[in-house]
């Protein structure tokens, strides 16, 4: 019987074998001795051909069993090393396509790895980007407020020398008031107004009071002469300045406003690429943590390949070494069997001729021979050599022929047995008198 997934086991072990070849050859060693040694009457040796003609179909029903055996152990070795070969191509095919496949996740982490980087720099660019655009628009600002504010005191100047100036017409005493007002007008205005304005403003602003006529006591109001103004044209050079300073304003305040939107929008535009960017990294890295793991997951498998493989090969080397020994085994055994079965037919051929007991049916059965034939033939038999000698003649013959140890060595004992006195020697007397 076969275990489950092994081979099948033979039905005898090497020792079995030998005792049953040992006992067998005994048995042909016991049946030509009680030949010899069996009352002449009572033909006890056809009893001993059936023995040895039973033992020969026992040995040909255990060869055809031991052949079945075979034959399904044969099949085994064969489905195995299909079997196994399979696994082992498998292996390497696996193996093959996860060495690729490690080596596709190594490089995709690399790329992965080179993008995090590129968007990681981005975002610092980004930041430094927000840092300095805010900076800037800081700055942007408090220039703004401040020449808003410059431009707004001059406006605010200019308006109030306008002003003295206007009144200035029926009041001499708003004339100073007119010429300090110019006078911080001009100082505010800068390089706004032309060289052609600053040099009119500033004969305004440096032209002495007009003294008035004094005339009796107690009668100064009366005899105040109105004073003669004559700088119509400082005025409207104010006003023109007013309106520049004001232009000026206005378009301060329209770029300051502009400026702002633009920041706004920079910043926005900003803050989504930057969005964006931590999302792509975000990506990556989910991307990069799954290559990492699938890498792993490959890796893994890899090695369990790997082990299979190597214990695939072991396998399959260790089935072909068991094959092959039982093979050899087999064919020795074959021998063996053979063998057995040609010793136990020449025994029966030798003991069939020596005592003339018919072992197998005739062919073409026929008339027996004549008295006078057989008893001639017994006479010329006799004369040549004893019954015992004969037997030890044929046995010798057929084991130098069939180079059989065993007969050979059943020849030498029964030679043995055959010189020696003993309680048998009345009975071998009377076979060797047939």
């Amino acid at each position: 019987r076969s275990s489950a997934g092994g081979p099948p086991v033979l039905h005898r072990s090497r020792c079995a074998r030998h005792c049953a070849l040992t006992m067998a050859r005994r048995f042909s060693l016991c049946a030509a001795a009680a030949l010899l040694l069996a009352p002449a009457g009572a033909h006890p040796i056809e009893k001993v051909i059936g023995l040895l003609q039973k033992l020969g179909d026992q040995v040909e029903t255990e060869h055809k069993a031991e052949e079945v055996t075979y034959t399904k152990f044969e099949r085994w070795c064969t489905n195995s090393r299909k079997t196994v070969g399979k696994a082992i191509e498998e292996g390497k095919a696996n193996v093959e396509r996860l060495g690729s496949e490690i080596e596709a996740h190594t490089k995709n982490i690399e790329v992965l790895e080179a993008g995090i980087k590129e968007h990681e720099e981005k975002l610092q660019e980004l930041e430094g980007t927000a840092t300095k655009s805010k900076e800037q628009r800081e700055d942007g600002k408090a220039l703004y407020e401040e020449e808003s504010e410059g431009l707004k005191a001059t406006i605010k100047a200019v308006d109030e020398a306008i002003t003295a100036l206007s009144e200035a017409h029926s009041k001499t005493d708003s004339f100073l008031f007119a010429q300090q007002r110019t006078r911080t007008a001009l100082a505010l205005a800068g390089s706004m107004a032309t060289p052609q304005q600053m040099a009119m403003l500033q004969k305004f602003v440096e032209e002495p009071k007009p003294r008035p006529e004094l005339k009796a006591k107690g009668d100064y109001e009366g005899h105040v002469d109105e004073y003669s103004f004559k700088s119509g044209s400082v005025i409207d050079l104010l006003k023109e300045l007013k309106l520049k300073f004001e232009d000026e304003l206005t378009a301060a305040n329209t770029a300051e406003t502009n400026a702002l939107n633009a920041y706004d929008l920079e910043e926005q535009a900003r803050e989504d690429l930057k969005k964006a960017t931590e999302d792509a990294k975000k990506e990556k890295e989910v991307a990069k943590g799954d290559a990492e793991a699938a890498k792993a997951t490959a890796e893994g498998d890899l090695q369990n390949s790997r082990d299979d493989l190597t214990a695939d090969t072991t396998s399959l080397e260790e089935t072909e070494k068991s094959c092959d020994m039982k093979k050899a085994e087999w064919a020795e055994r074959s021998e063996t069997r053979k063998s057995e079965q040609e010793a136990i037919a020449a025994a029966v051929k030798i003991l069939s001729e020596v005592t003339g007991v018919r072992h197998t049916k005739p062919e073409n059965p026929g008339l027996p021979p004549s008295p006078v034939e057989a008893e001639t033939g017994l006479i010329q038999q006799a004369s040549d050599a004893t019954p015992a000698q004969r037997a030890l003649n044929l046995l010798r013959n057929e084991a130098q022929q069939k180079h059989s140890k065993v007969l050979d060595r059943l020849a030498d004992a029964l030679a043995a047995r055959t010189g020696k006195k003993g309680p048998y020697d009345d009975i071998i007397n009377m076979i060797q008198k047939m």
